[in-house]
């Protein structure tokens, strides 16, 4: 749980945030602290194309790999 200025948590507007886990008796129960590497680059890759396309860039403009990055995003 998380609450408070969001410069300071990685949150995007000041709220109360909360995670409720509830295993499902299939494997280990492990809560994560921290994106993995790989995870964090993907969505780095997602967010600039979201960027090319709040500055102009149209949908089908974009280079086909970066549009299907988004495509069922929005």
């Amino acid at each position: 749980m998380r609450i408070g200025d969001p410069t300071y948590n990685a949150g995007s507007v000041r709220h109360i945030h909360a995670n409720i886990l509830v295993p499902d008796g299939t494997g280990r129960v492990r809560v994560t602290l921290a994106k993995e590497k790989e995870a964090t680059a993907s969505k780095m890759q997602i967010l600039r194309v979201f960027e090319l396309m709040r500055q102009g860039k149209e949908f089908g403009d974009l280079d086909p790999e970066d549009a299907a990055l988004v495509q069922d995003r929005f």
